[in-house]
Formats: structure tokens, sequence, C-alpha cells
């Protein structure tokens, strides 16, 4: 077996939302100033979302075309790693960053060109793109291990993975060329860990309130009373009851 990988670090719910509050109070400010500001901000917007509601690598943004988008704008093909493609649903908060984008600051040739940009014109690299996001991460949410543009990705994964979207459709979303990659969002998450033992206690607790009608039953229950007071169950045949099955 090989060495085990470092668990990924992602964004809580009141992070994300503190970085979404970040990102549209700048959009916001730069209405009131106008000029490059406001393309600018937008721009870092729809950037970060479809990183963090997508879960599009920093390299698969740049490289996102307008023609990648469907004509209802609720998917977009993306090429990852390897060449591999994969279609990504976009949520409507992503299709109302993309509509409001591209009808401020769309081209005569918007279809051909990719969806972030520079302000001036010509395709965002992947490194410039990293800076802006490791800058507004760093910022807003401070953390050392938190400033990585990666970790959006990471967020977008457990967000869905906490809320039960199972490991092979999230494989799917993230472009893994293997399922057991995507394995280690379950075993970072916390909240599957405290449902699970919720649900054990709870079938517990039904077992251990259950009382048998039968002598058998009964003798079985004061049996596991004594076992919750004295730590062991009596021995198999002990008393009347305990024939065997």
């Amino acid at each position: 077996m090989g060495k085990d990988r470092k668990l990924p670090r992602h964004l809580t719910e009141e992070q994300v939302a503190q970085v979404s509050k970040t990102l549209i109070g700048n959009v916001s400010f730069m209405l009131d100033t106008g000029g490059d500001g406001l393309e600018r901000a937008v721009r870092n917007l729809v950037a970060m979302d479809v990183m963090m509601f997508a879960g599009l690598r920093v390299g698969e943004v740049v490289r996102a075309k307008w023609g990648d988008v469907r004509a209802d704008m609720r998917a977009l093909r993306v090429r990852g790693k390897g060449e591999r493609e994969r279609v990504v649903p976009l949520c409507k908060r992503l299709r109302m960053d993309l509509r409001h984008y591209r009808g401020e600051f769309g081209e005569d040739d918007w279809e051909r060109g990719t969806i972030v940009r520079k302000v001036r014109g010509g395709a965002l690299s992947a490194h410039q793109l990293w800076r802006i996001t490791k800058g507004i991460l760093s910022a807003t949410v401070g953390e050392h291990d938190l400033r990585h543009p990666h970790v959006l990705r990471h967020t977008f994964a457990m967000l869905l993975y906490e809320r039960g979207v199972d490991t092979v459709t999230l494989s799917r979303l993230l472009g893994h060329a293997s399922v057991e990659t995507t394995m280690i969002y379950a075993r970072t998450s916390v909240r599957r860990t405290e449902h699970a033992m919720k649900t054990l206690d709870e079938v517990a607790e039904r077992v251990k309130n259950w009382k048998g009608e039968t002598d058998g039953g009964v003798k079985f229950t004061r049996a596991r009373e004594e076992e919750g007071k004295e730590g062991i169950l009596p021995p198999q045949g002990s008393g009347a009851g305990g024939g065997g099955g």
C-alpha cells in the first residue's frame, strides 16, 4: 500500500458565506465607482463561484469557453486532466453570474472566447487566477491552510458529500480518473461520521427499549440490564428459557 494521502482542507458553510459576501460586496462597491474595476470584480466573482459551486480546477476555469456553456446555461462542458471531458451542472447562482457577466462585458465573438479573461482583453492565465484567488482567500478567510485556490474545489466536494451525494456521482462531477481518489472525502467528513454515530445510537436505543413477550425474551432483557451494571452477560443456558436456537 502507498502512503496515506493528506486529508483535504475545505471551507465551512460560514466561511463560504463570508467569501461570497466579500465577492458580492466588491461588485456592489464597484457599481458606484464604475470603470475597469467593475468588470474585474464581476470576473473574480464568476471565477471563484465556478470553483466553489461547480468544482473546477484553476486550469479548467481559465480554459473554459463560452461555447462550452449549454444554451440554457444549465451545464458546462469541462476539459480536465488528461484531456478527459465531463459535463457539470450549473446551479441557479452560477447561471445568474454568467448571464450578468456576458450581458455586461461579453464581446462580439464571445462564443469563441474564454469565459474568464483579462479586463483589457485576452485570456487570463492559470497563474494569474491562482494569485487573484489566493489574495481574496487570504483577505477573507485568513487561515494559512485555506488560502490555496484548490480549497474551493475541496469545498464543493465536501458540501455535496455531506448532503448525501454518493462518491460515484461526485467522482464524475470532479473528473477523477478513479472513484478511489474521491473516497478521500469520505475519510474527512465529520458530519457523515456524526450522522452515522447518531444512527447507531438510535438503533441501539430502540433495541434496548424492546421488551420481549416470551419468558425467554424477559430473561434476555433482564440479563441485558445486568450487563449494563456488571459489564458482562450471564453464560448462555443459565436459568430457564435458555434453550438452543
